[in-house]
């Protein structure tokens, strides 16, 4: 299942990984080690025709962190892309920063262009 797309908008429909011991919540923080990203990705928000560019800021097995110019809502689904995955994700918090949007969302589902994005030394 990890290489199946949705038949009408070509979405990635495998899981994303397990995250194992990292998964669990540490003090209302996620625990779940995050990479710091400072390249551009594309979004693609449900329902709007066009797609827009943002910029990373961080990138777990479980979500991403981006600035964007425009302001998504709280539960907004959208697919995003990158030069190592394609995914469908879900906003969960969003903040202003100056004219940026800083925008916190869960992977729902998730497609790797290339393997060895992630490393994890246990099962």
């Amino acid at each position: 299942m990890a290489g199946a797309r949705c038949e009408r908008c070509h979405s990635p429909l495998g899981m994303p990984p397990k995250a194992g011991a990292f998964g669990r919540e540490l003090f209302g923080r996620r625990a779940t080690p995050r990479i710091p990203k400072s390249h551009f990705a594309t979004i693609h928000p449900k329902g709007q025709a066009q797609s827009m560019t943002v910029k990373m800021r961080d990138l777990s097995l479980t979500g991403l962190s981006f600035y964007s110019e425009i302001v998504l809502d709280v539960e907004q689904i959208f697919k995003f892309r990158d030069a190592t995955l394609e995914a469908v994700a879900v906003v969960l918090s969003r903040g202003k920063r100056g004219q940026w949007c800083s925008i916190h969302a869960k992977l729902i589902t998730i497609a790797f262009h290339q393997t060895g994005v992630f490393v994890s030394a246990s099962q």
